[in-house]
């Protein structure tokens, strides 16, 4: 293995039958170093993109100083003030294989200064991709190529690209196919007309990559072609692939056809917002990639055109046209709720989890079923989060409404509580003002839940700054966006950030709607930095995502720690966005089917 930027040859491995196939171990003079984003090694097993250095990295490119400047960089790891290293662009990890290197030295195949560095005792290497052919979705860092082989898996697929396609929370994942014989491709071509666009074929492509992929992998659109578009050179020319029409999204559910005028028009309203051609009335929305921006949408779009006003939870509560249309056809009054029921059966104490600074609780839906199947789970949204009232902008007297609320579901007897982000925060004052009053507390978890000491200054943030953060917990921005609207003025930066979260839409409603959830937010901040939290006696479970950018060298539990009488602290796979997302909330479940467990 060797890129020509470090003179063509630079790991080796002698493959042998029935191994697994690596790109093996540096030659002589050549130094390798697997590294972070932030260009920090990494541990044994965990993906980095690879550097080389040592006597093969070329000079530059010819002609080329800015290309060169960014691939050939100075090597941190040496003492040689002129040392380099070269950016391969690839992603790759050691692999814990330091024993399965001896028959290689012993045969001669590696050099010895290799072994002096240390270099071999970490063991092979192992390629995994392509750095550029990596997307982010829906928080997930996904690696293209991996979707492409379990596809080629499929006995009848030829030829397969995967690509991501659309904008912010609106990007699905494409995959464009060509099949091995001509029957497959033919019943594919004489189905074009009709809808959904060969789907028996597409649902046992989809039943076949659930087998060796997580459902956040799977596609959400097949395009077969008659061949793949390639350039001069002969590479996939990824821009040139048709992009899919709406035929060929995944409706996700078999179609059932509307019954009567109000289930036709919420199948309408879903197909609008989801970018699906056709959806019947059994189809949940969330199963076929809604989030809470475009639930906002629905709602919006049920009032302007309907008539009848929903709050956002009815959506959550109801997730297929129709459920919803049950709803919309009593014209039901709909109650403002504090508590919402996530999952409500079961003879356990129930666990109740604090909102983030959004406001919303429904992030916690997919927890809820990680949970025992008798362990009653309740979220607690913010005041006026639907639009009954103004916000609290105080965290001890959030706290204090939250702990009346639970005293009329829950009078006298111990609960458990659960905060993510803000939540935690919130839900640490809950078990401190519990204790004052004499309450037997349950368990107390923080899900990666910062210090509010980090947050001092939050309450003269911008309008411009408010509306990033707020995109930021709703997944659909990263924080490298902001050093490229940086130069904008205050007022530009809002209208682009507007424009991310409407995306096109006309409905004022919709308007209304956002800067609704962007005035929650704006108050919870408010309120998060004013707060000086003061130490409790009990104990703390803490979770932290692995991802989590450190704040100061120092991990999101480090000051907890002084503030609880004892701290069991777990690693979540997963950023801070991620936690509670398919794989990683299932982690989350299991630890906390444990601690819930003692406390029985």
């Amino acid at each position: 293995y060797g890129p020509t930027e470090t003179t063509v040859w630079s790991l080796v491995k002698r493959i042998l039958p029935g191994e697994t196939v690596s790109i093996g171990y540096p030659i002589g003079n050549t130094q390798i170093y697997v590294v972070d984003s932030q260009n920090h090694p990494v541990p044994i097993g965990i993906a980095g993109e690879l550097y080389i250095g040592g006597a093969g990295v070329a000079r530059g490119y010819l002609n080329r100083p800015e290309l060169t400047a960014e691939r050939f960089i100075p090597d941190p790891f040496s003492d040689n003030p002129d040392a380099r290293l070269y950016r391969t662009g690839d992603l790759c990890r050691w692999l814990p294989d330091g024993n399965a290197a001896k028959g290689d030295i012993a045969k001669g195949n590696i050099a010895k200064g290799n072994i002096a560095r240390g270099n071999i005792a970490r063991g092979n290497i192992e390629f995994l991709g392509r750095i550029d052919t990596q997307v982010k979705l829906r928080g997930f860092r996904i690696e293209l190529g991996e979707v492409e082989n379990a596809l080629l898996a499929h006995p009848d697929i030829r030829e397969a690209v995967v690509d991501a396609r659309g904008e912010g929370m609106d990007k699905k994942l494409v995959a464009w196919l060509v099949a091995r014989n001509m029957d497959v491709e033919n019943t594919i071509m004489e189905d074009r007309d009709s809808a959904p666009n060969g789907q028996p074929i597409r649902d046992g492509l989809r039943t076949h990559l659930r087998t060796l992929l997580p459902e956040w992998m799977i596609p959400s659109a097949f395009v077969f072609v008659e061949s793949l578009p390639l350039t001069p050179s002969g590479k996939i020319e990824r821009k040139a692939l048709p992009d899919p029409d709406a035929s060929q999204l995944d409706a996700g559910t078999e179609y059932v056809a509307p019954r009567d005028p109000v289930e036709k028009d919420l199948c309408g309203i879903f197909a609008e917002v989801l970018g699906i051609e056709r959806i019947g009335i059994h189809a949940g929305f969330f199963d076929l990639g809604g989030h809470s921006l475009l639930a906002t949408r629905v709602v919006s779009q049920v009032r302007e055109y309907l008539g009848v006003e929903l709050p956002l939870r009815a959506l959550f509560e109801h997730p297929t046209p129709a459920g919803l249309a049950t709803m919309v056809r009593t014209r039901e009054t709909w109650q403002a709720k504090i508590l919402l029921p996530l999952k409500a059966s079961g003879s356990k104490p129930p666990l109740f989890c604090v909102h983030p600074m959004g406001g919303g609780a429904f992030c916690y839906r997919e927890l809820a079923s990680c949970l025992d199947e008798d362990q009653p789970v309740y979220g607690i949204q913010a005041v006026g989060f639907e639009g009954d009232r103004d916000p609290l902008t105080d965290i001890e007297a959030m706290a204090t409404r939250y702990v009346d609320e639970i005293a009329t579901l829950w009078p006298d007897r111990p609960c458990h509580l659960y905060g993510w982000s803000f939540g935690g925060v919130v839900a640490f004052e809950m078990a401190r003002q519990l204790q004052m009053a004499g309450r037997e507390s349950g368990l107390l978890a923080l899900a990666d839940t910062t210090h509010p000491l980090y947050f001092e200054g939050w309450e003269e943030l911008g309008e411009d700054e408010i509306m990033f953060h707020f995109l930021a917990e709703m997944g659909d921005v990263e924080s490298a966006l902001w050093q490229e609207i940086a130069d904008m003025a205050s007022d530009e930066r809002l209208a682009f950030l507007r424009q991310r979260l409407v995306s096109g839409a006309s409905s004022a409603g919709l308007i209304r709607e956002i800067d609704h959830f962007v005035g929650i937010y704006r108050a919870n901040a408010e309120a998060l930095s004013r707060y000086h939290p003061i130490p409790w006696g009990g104990n703390m479970l803490f979770l932290s995502a692995k991802e989590h950018q450190q704040i100061d060298g120092q991990s999101p539990d480090f000051i907890w720690r002084g503030l609880a009488g004892k701290m069991v602290h777990h690693v979540i796979p997963g950023n801070h966005f991620t936690l509670h997302r398919e794989p990683n909330v299932r982690r989350i479940g299991e630890i906390l089917r444990v601690a819930l467990n003692r406390f029985i």
